[in-house]
């Protein structure tokens, strides 16, 4: 006879019911994940469940907390489950078939803010644009024209969603592979990328990035960037002189591109560290 699951009898022990499902399956922050789940599920937020919890929850919300509390023990990503993650002090609409903003992404961001305030931008183009987050928050912060580019219509959906609400307006949208589709009019002094970069190797040792769409973080089966050295190829000869290109790339492609000048005809304008001091941001720029 099956064992029968006896239902918490308070908050506190949905809480730890999902906490302890969390840290068997190798949650990490099996705890405040918990806490998150809870909320989510229709439950109290962490201070007020704090202080509720004695009290028993309904039936409904612990079935549906128990089922978010499965599939984050299926790695699925804790965007997904919330539906949102913050990035650079806004909250972004991601779900599955996007990429979930990360926060190493924000220094992409920032460089540009701060090359846009000495030489300011007039067009830019977000290619591999996932949910918006960067072009989206560089048009909310700076007076810069900005369109996305992604051939994901998943990720564009989001791309939409997040533009509507948090700039009261659309952006331009292109769908487009960069590899094989037609590019847009060539119109852009600032370009910004944030690639697939990780190699086969890389991607398959990190499990948990298994729900993540394939073709937004897999670069190539060597170093990752290969995908990034086709890109490249494809886009010196159809933009315009001057164009600058700002591309995040992984913790090891700065060893792997060593001291060169020039990628396949870009010029290198240098590298940008993160708070690590990992070389993150390439800054290439078309002669």
């Amino acid at each position: 006879m099956a064992a029968v699951l006896v239902p918490p009898a308070s908050w506190k022990a949905l809480h730890d019911r999902a906490r302890q499902r969390l840290a068997a399956a190798g949650i990490r922050e099996s705890a405040r994940e918990a806490y998150l789940i809870v909320a989510a599920g229709g439950g109290p937020e962490p201070l007020r469940l704090i202080a509720r919890a004695a009290e028993a929850p309904p039936p409904a919300i612990t079935a549906g907390v128990l089922e978010l509390a499965e599939r984050r023990a299926r790695h699925e990503p804790m965007a997904y489950i919330l539906g949102c993650r913050e990035f650079y002090g806004r909250s972004f609409r991601v779900g599955p078939g996007a990429l979930v903003p990360r926060p190493e992404t924000e220094l992409l961001v920032e460089k540009i803010l701060a090359d846009h305030a000495r030489a300011p931008f007039r067009f830019g183009l977000d290619l591999c644009a996932g949910t918006g987050c960067v072009a989206i928050t560089l048009a909310a912060t700076a007076r810069i024209e900005l369109a996305m580019l992604d051939k994901s219509q998943a990720a564009l959906a989001y791309a939409r969603l997040n533009s509507q609400a948090l700039l009261k307006q659309e952006l331009a949208f292109h769908t487009c592979d960069l590899l094989e589709d037609p590019l847009p009019e060539p119109r852009y002094d600032l370009l910004v990328m944030n690639p697939p970069y990780l190699s086969a190797a890389e991607l398959a040792a990190a499990p948990e990035l298994g729900a993540e769409p394939r073709e937004a973080l897999l670069g190539g089966e060597r170093t990752g960037l290969e995908f990034t050295a086709k890109v490249l190829e494809r886009l010196y000869p159809w933009a315009a002189p001057g164009t600058r290109f700002y591309i995040e790339l992984g913790w090891r492609h700065r060893e792997w591109l060593g001291d060169r000048s020039h990628w396949n005809g870009w010029r290198l304008r240098g590298w940008i560290p993160d708070l690590a001091g990992i070389a993150r941001v390439l800054v290439l720029y078309r002669e």
